[in-house]
């Protein structure tokens, strides 16, 4: 999967991009191989290393007690909403307990498909120490067939100030990814943790 992050510290004005391909490595974790990153170092230290830390921590949990089912949350239907061309179901969702992957927030199905689409919130316990509040919005844009686009926006608050990223991940085809592996210079086939 292609993953661009643009994160910035807007407080300082500072900005940093990382563009990276994410695999899922040996441990079943992923791991990401850096392609390209730019900016300041700080976002990459404050804001980027400590969203991976964070992500990798919420992997580490088992999918079932973070999974958006009837188990984990309670489910309040909101209505339906306009999405272009389609119409998409909105629900309330509050978590059941207060736990480490949970969000309150909403939830919208697309009519068509029943994928989810968008999903809203704040998370109701920050998985890390080193961060406070943490809100995210995750737009998943269906193309044709099984292609997709996701677009995530988190905001945290870390040490240095208000932090924002926005993550785009592309899910890369076989030969894509064989291409990317022949583009790479051996300097820049590093891992980041």
């Amino acid at each position: 999967m292609a993953v661009e992050i643009e994160a910035s510290l807007p407080g300082l004005y500072k900005e940093t991009r990382f563009l990276a391909i994410r695999e899922i490595g040996e441990s079943e974790h992923s791991e990401y191989r850096v392609l390209h990153i730019e900016g300041d170092a700080i976002v990459a230290q404050e804001v980027i290393a400590r969203y991976l830390r964070m992500q990798e921590q919420l992997e580490g949990l088992p999918l079932s007690s973070v999974a958006i089912t009837p188990a984990n949350y309670k489910f309040h239907y909101k209505g339906e909403v306009g999405t272009g061309s389609a119409l998409a179901y909105v629900y309330q969702i509050t978590p059941k307990k207060k736990q480490d992957g949970l969000i309150r927030g909403e939830l919208w199905i697309d009519s068509g498909n029943g994928a989810a689409i968008l999903q809203a919130g704040r998370f109701v316990k920050t998985p890390s120490h080193l961060l406070g509040k943490i809100d995210i919005v995750r737009d998943t844009q269906i193309l044709e067939g099984n292609h997709w686009i996701r677009t995530t926006h988190v905001t945290i608050e870390t040490r240095a100030g208000h932090g924002e990223l926005t993550i785009t991940e592309i899910p890369l085809t076989a030969r894509q990814q064989e291409q990317e592996q022949k583009a790479i210079p051996l300097a820049q086939n590093s891992r980041l943790h």
